[in-house]
């Protein structure tokens, strides 16, 4: 026989409490109990086994609950580390995610926006593919909750938490000088829409100029096709050759950054005696288990947080839905340096010396 479902009244009669307070501890308005409060009502409601009526609270309160994430490719590690720390943000709330993945189409985005509309969620993650999106403009002119996840869009201020795209880069040309490479090169997918590759490129161009290099030093690839891929890299690897500029190669995300490695390992170059990789590491999950690592006696990263990501956006958007008119934020997360083996050409350099200096002294 199954159990019947207890009553707001009834689990209210269990605290001691009014149908009020397991109200307001339902709506995560804590502010109106005391701390001891809180605990009570929560281990009664977990030891109650009481399950809230979504409908009936969103019927109440006009809300459903519901939170839509767009994302450009589900595939990527890093959007998936995104629905995940979400995901792990909303915990204990009264909050459930639906996720739509865009396959990079805009014409997907705005269908899978006007879905989610029409189950009435209550605001929108979105990781855009294209920065022209006069759409979410729209929505957001007429104060639908929207974040934007680490790419922007033009022509209005949206709240969002983005990586930073310009002292990432500076860091690692900065190491990249001192460790002696003379040459170096920044790798991307195609910049056009996407806010974050052209921000990126921008940055490195802007580097290069200050360290008066006039040559175009970007190459921008289709991560697919890694025959082309190897071709540019044996093109700088020729160049080396010829002038003797020990080479090295930036990559704009995580995903060139490890097609770039698998290119490099295919020719069968040594790093980082040969040429340099480094670039960002943006792999959600895959980072903390420590891919990098594991090529080349490791690879240089920058190193963002794709779960720090998660919560920022999580909890601006509970914020923007509670007041909508509120001004817009901007919150930019670091990505830390972590040397690695793939640039340490100063410290190669030694250890070749310092055999040879042993092999002479052994004969």
């Amino acid at each position: 026989m199954c159990k019947p479902k207890l009553t707001i009244s009834e689990v209210a009669k269990l605290a001691g409490v009014s149908k009020t307070t397991i109200s307001h501890y339902l709506n995560g308005k804590f502010e109106y109990m005391s701390k001891d409060t809180k605990e009570h009502v929560g281990s009664i409601i977990k030891e109650s086994g009481y399950q809230p009526s979504k409908i009936a609270q969103s019927l109440k309160s006009q809300n459903s609950f519901i939170i839509g994430i767009i994302v450009s490719d589900i595939e990527s590690p890093f959007t998936a580390g995104l629905i995940k720390s979400v995901e792990q943000a909303l915990s204990g709330s009264n909050y459930l995610i639906m996720t739509a993945n865009t396959d990079n189409s805009i014409e997907k985005e705005i269908q899978a926006i006007e879905a989610m509309q029409a189950q009435q969620v209550d605001g929108l993650i979105v990781h855009t593919n294209n920065m022209d999106n006069d759409y979410l403009v729209s929505l957001a002119k007429a104060e639908f909750p929207i974040i934007l996840a680490d790419r922007f869009v033009n022509n209005f201020d949206f709240d969002i938490v983005h990586i930073d795209n310009v002292e990432p880069i500076q860091n690692l040309v900065s190491h990249l000088d001192h460790e002696g490479y003379e040459d170096i090169y920044f790798f991307s997918e195609n910049p056009e829409h996407i806010s974050t590759r052209q921000l990126r490129v921008n940055a490195f161009n802007n580097i290069m100029e200050a360290k008066n290099v006039t040559s175009d030093q970007v190459r921008y690839i289709d991560i697919l096709d890694t025959e082309a891929i190897k071709d540019r890299i044996v093109e700088i690897m020729e160049k080396f050759v010829k002038y003797r500029h020990k080479p090295a190669i930036v990559c704009e995300n995580g995903v060139v950054l490890f097609v770039m490695a698998k290119c490099m390992k295919e020719l069968g170059l040594s790093l980082p005696d040969e040429i340099a990789l480094c670039g960002y590491d943006d792999w959600g999950g895959f980072a903390r288990l420590g891919w990098a690592d594991m090529l080349f006696d490791g690879i240089t990263t920058v190193s963002p947080s794709v779960y720090d990501l998660g919560q920022k956006v999580t909890n601006l958007l509970l914020a923007r839905i509670k007041d909508s008119k509120s001004a817009s934020e901007e919150v930019v997360l670091q990505a830390p340096l972590i040397i690695r083996n793939s640039t340490e050409l100063r410290s190669f350099n030694l250890k070749q010396a310092q055999k040879k200096t042993n092999e002479s002294l052994n004969k």
